[in-house]
């Protein structure tokens, strides 16, 4: 009889251990795969309606920083789209690094650090994120004057994207800021 109740215990816990935490994780990617889908479909609504509640899920948490950081799906929060950002940039998202490094390099929502802004850049940066090298090229420029690694770096994105006018026009700046405006 006690054999029965505890091979009986056993498998309540099994189900309490491994089979609902389990359905909740596969119920929970449901509701992130969905959102994200409305996301790219421009249903911000929708979006935010199923993602809002699976914030704790990085891909989640970098969709609701665009989300909030461009006003769709509801007013522009540049203070929750940090907030969204770094969740995600904990997890190891190179978007929500080059998301977050944005709002740093412009003072949106968080004080303007062009130290963090860097950092962030970088790590988007190394993980293949090409605006993020445009944008650290544009930064190291504008601030730090390293004008031959800004011009460097804006000259890999080139590489990467050569009719890409965002990427023209830093390494035009770049050349300007070099008083080379033949070049530009």
């Amino acid at each position: 009889m006690l054999g029965r109740m505890i091979a009986a215990l056993r498998g309540f816990l099994f189900c309490l251990i491994v089979i609902l935490p389990a359905a909740a994780l596969a119920q929970q990617a449901d509701g992130v795969r969905h959102g994200v889908q409305a996301y790219r479909q421009g249903d911000y609504e929708t979006a935010r309606k199923l993602l809002e509640p699976q914030a704790s899920d990085p891909t989640a948490a970098y969709i609701l920083g665009q989300m909030k950081s461009a006003g769709r799906g509801g007013p522009t929060d540049h203070a929750a789209a940090a907030r969204h950002y770094q969740y995600a940039v904990s997890r190891g998202l190179p978007g929500a690094m080059l998301g977050l490094g944005f709002l740093y390099d412009n003072g949106w929502g968080v004080p303007r650090d062009g130290h963090a802004a860097q950092e962030l850049y970088i790590g988007a940066a190394t993980r293949g994120i090409t605006v993020a090298k445009n944008n650290l090229a544009y930064l190291w420029a504008r601030q730090n004057g390293l004008l031959e690694q800004a011009l460097c770096l804006s000259a890999q994105t080139l590489e990467e994207e050569p009719d890409n006018a965002h990427y023209l026009d830093t390494y035009g700046f770049i050349l300007l800021m070099m008083k080379q405006p033949e070049r530009a």
